[in-house]
């Protein structure tokens, strides 16, 4: 009877150190995924070309300026490449602004 009772021991006790074995592997699981998704979105921002405000509204002059002195005979043309390029900058701008602001406010 002692002997069952402990044969009953030992096999509650090895289920109850599977499961948290298994259970810390899942958790450790979830934090490598978490932890490659992280590096891979850090791996994006190094990629993207980052510009100031500034570095935006230079690049932006300049394109019209192009856009003016090419597509001087077609108008529709001409406004809808300034629309293209004002768009990009605002995005640009944007883009910058977001990637800057979760310094200045972590909690979002």
């Amino acid at each position: 009877m002692l002997q069952i009772e402990i044969l009953v021991g030992v096999v509650v006790l090895l289920l109850i150190i599977w499961v948290f074995i298994s259970s810390r592997k899942s958790h450790l699981n979830k934090a490598d995924e978490l932890l490659k998704k992280q590096l891979s979105q850090k791996e994006q921002w190094k990629k993207e070309k980052i510009m100031s405000y500034g570095q935006v509204q230079e690049i932006k002059k300049q394109l019209l300026v192009r856009v003016e002195e090419k597509f001087k005979d077609s108008p529709e043309q001409e406004a809808l490449l300034k629309e293209i390029i004002n768009d990009w900058a605002e995005l640009k701008i944007r883009s910058f602004q977001e990637r800057r602001s979760w310094i200045r406010r972590p909690q979002k």
